[in-house]
């Protein structure tokens, strides 16, 4: 199921909290946020409140495919990548999203902030010299762990391909900080076309692009 910014039936905040919980464990182990937050309790809160920020904006601005098996076990979420917003600080307010960017804040130290900015410099400044015309962008996949392995977000990827592409889509982008990921895209199709190294950090960003 896909749920698009196109129509009006949006994840209610029940759907969006489990969407949080889940999510957030999904990438509990993720080693950009093991770099950022070592401790995993901290991790867990700290994703769960950044993940629903995200995913309240997401929810009424881009796209997120819901997989289900009776109840929801995993989300592939996109937005376009030509809108200049994207999750900014105005649409984060007006989804009412901000009391989870304090807590996010609130459960890091001030060395891992500005680490979290540093990445987003980074990330920004990638984004922001490319030409985004007809791509969409894909931010987030996860799914339950007792559904992993058996190729179902492979399967819900490809879905969402053949829905981008017949709505006018030519391209695919998305990004990732865990080399463990690399193989995985490039197997679904896409070409990793940069690494950038954060500043003041062994941490590097891939981003990657694909051609519907």
């Amino acid at each position: 199921m896909l749920i698009s910014k196109h129509s009006n039936d949006y994840l209610t905040e029940q759907e969006l909290m489990e969407m949080a919980d889940i999510m957030s464990s999904a990438f509990i182990n993720h080693a950009n946020f093991q770099i950022m937050i070592k401790s995993t309790d901290r991790r867990k809160k700290a994703l769960y409140h950044l993940f629903y920020m995200m995913y309240k904006v997401i929810n009424k601005k881009g796209y997120i495919y819901v997989l289900n098996e009776d109840v929801p076990i995993g989300y592939i979420t996109f937005m376009d990548a030509y809108d200049p917003h994207q999750i900014s600080m105005k649409r984060v307010i007006k989804t009412k999203g901000l009391s989870h960017f304090i807590r996010f804040i609130f459960a890091l130290k001030v060395h891992e902030i500005f680490q979290f900015l540093r990445y987003m410099r980074t990330y920004n400044s990638y984004h922001q010299k490319l030409n985004h015309e007809m791509t969409i962008h894909l931010y987030s996949t996860g799914i339950k762990e007792s559904h992993r392995g058996k190729g179902l977000l492979s399967k819900a990827f490809k879905e969402t391909v053949i829905y981008f592409k017949d709505a006018g889509y030519q391209r695919m982008i998305l990004e990732t900080s865990d080399a463990t990921n690399i193989p995985i895209y490039q197997a679904l199709g896409f070409t990793l076309k940069e690494q950038i190294k954060l500043i003041k950090s062994d941490q590097l960003i891939y981003f990657f692009e694909f051609t519907i």
